[in-house]
């Protein structure tokens, strides 16, 4: 007999001996322990190397993507960028919530990645102009320049825009928003800089941007100093990041109280920390507060419950921050 039927054999001689009454629970035992097996081997030896993600959005508009990401982050920036990290679909659904006006907008896009954000954006703008046929009276539907500085994630968002069938209201470039009044420079070939209304991004200071990845320095040239030359440069511009706390939620606090730490005490990710530091250092104000509830619901609805249920394990929908950033110091 080949090998396959002397396995096959094997199999159900293994299932008689088990008396019926249990045949469930080991069915159950058994293929658990298979998948968690497949889950380990594929942790160990990177199988899956990409896969692709669905995103609906259905209030106020409708708009349904595909994009192609990364499993999970590689080592270094090119696997950051190529995530699908779950702060840009809820920074998309804030912008689409009126965050962002579909109309008379220029949108610039700091650290796009997969292009969640700017793929959905320009395609809401898209259909608004649609449906107010075209530019008339209600103004031209709003642009979006999503920028990243990995060539990795930028050729993966070239790849993403065109499968998505994205509108000519989005341009990818390749942007370094590092530099201060250097990096603004730089983007004065793409924009200028005076006709943009909105800065959006999404968990892009968990490694600040500028730094190499080793923190840097308050006074650096790194994001928040490009941030306060934009704002110098055009007052009127709105600043808005969603961040990810990674400390946050009740089982960050329950464990606090258990150590003795006063609530407050360590529910601040030192990466926001510094971000608000460094924002400070640069006559910014870092202004936080959390998600809007209907946003949350909005996103809630529109995802898968498997999803829904990994981003609670994850602590996502405590995690994640608003930040809008404006001229001047905190009082």
């Amino acid at each position: 007999p080949s090998p396959t039927a002397t396995a096959a054999t094997g199999v159900r001689m293994a299932a008689r001996a088990v008396p019926k009454r249990h045949r469930a629970a080991a069915l159950a035992y058994f293929g658990g322990l298979a998948t968690a097996t497949a889950i380990a081997l594929d942790e160990w030896l990177d199988l899956r190397k990409w896969r692709t993600v669905r995103h609906v959005l259905t209030t106020p508009v409708s708009v349904d993507m595909k994009l192609h990401t990364r499993v999970r982050a590689a080592e270094g920036e090119a696997g950051q960028g190529c995530v699908d990290w779950p702060a840009g679909r809820v920074l998309l659904q804030w912008a689409v919530d009126g965050g962002v006006p579909l109309r008379h907008g220029s949108v610039l896009e700091v650290g796009a990645g997969v292009g969640v954000t700017s793929i959905g954006l320009a395609l809401a703008a898209s259909c608004s102009s649609d449906a107010g046929g075209g530019g008339g009276s209600d103004g031209d539907p709003t642009r979006v320049l999503a920028t990243d500085v990995c060539d990795s994630a930028l050729a993966n968002l070239h790849r993403n825009a065109a499968e998505n069938e994205a509108p000519a209201l989005l341009r990818v470039e390749r942007w370094d928003a590092a530099g201060g009044t250097e990096a603004v420079r730089r983007l004065s070939r793409l924009v200028d800089p005076r006709t943009l209304t909105h800065v959006i991004g999404a968990d892009i200071v968990s490694v600040p941007i500028g730094s190499g990845g080793g923190g840097g320095n308050a006074g650096g040239d790194g994001l928040e100093a490009t941030l306060a030359a934009l704002l110098a440069e055009n007052p009127a511009l709105r600043v808005t990041l969603l961040l990810f706390n990674r400390v946050s939620g009740g089982a960050v606090t329950a464990l606090a109280g258990a150590a003795g730490v006063p609530e407050g005490g360590c529910t601040l990710d030192p990466a926001l920390a510094r971000f608000e530091r460094r924002c400070a250092a640069h006559g910014l104000r870092a202004c936080r507060s959390p998600v809007p509830e209907g946003c949350l619901r909005h996103v809630a609805e529109a995802l898968p419950l498997r999803e829904r249920g990994l981003w609670a394990l994850g602590g996502v929908w405590d995690g994640l921050q608003l930040y809008e950033v404006r001229s001047g110091p905190l009082k």
